[in-house]
């Protein structure tokens, strides 16, 4: 390699088997963080930051009866961080992974403030 010259960008069957693995990843990380905060007594917290889309689809699913909420919860939980790889490798075939993984992010936090508020009108309504 001359001093001048750049590396090679990575292939799109590159980009795709690096988003896989790390998609893999942060499901087995956000698994694992879950479990052992859950067990640390914080039950529902870690859930309404690491999957707060589940914690919404529960919400929208509480009329549908206990198999319609389940269902639709875990479902959610499963297909959560998939699409959000799905939507990052698209953004880095493209070179647009910056704005993609903020726009991500974007949306996750925001998933996250209404996961807190559905959580916390859930129990008002209970209470």
């Amino acid at each position: 390699m001359q001093p001048n010259d750049t590396p090679a960008a990575a292939s799109t069957g590159a980009k795709i088997a690096i988003t896989i693995a790390a998609s893999l990843l942060l499901i087995v990380v956000c698994f694992f963080l879950e479990w052992l905060l859950g067990r640390a007594g914080l039950h529902f917290i870690p859930a309404e930051i690491f999957f707060p889309f589940a914690t919404i689809g529960f919400f929208i699913a509480s009329g549908t009866g206990a198999v319609g909420y389940a269902l639709f919860g875990t479902l959610l939980v499963y297909l959560q961080l998939p699409i959000y790889g799905i939507v990052a490798c698209k953004g880095w075939i493209n070179n647009r992974a910056r704005r993609t993984l903020i726009g991500i992010a974007a949306i996750h936090l925001v998933a996250v403030l209404v996961s807190f508020a559905v959580s916390l009108f859930m129990r008002w309504k209970v209470v």
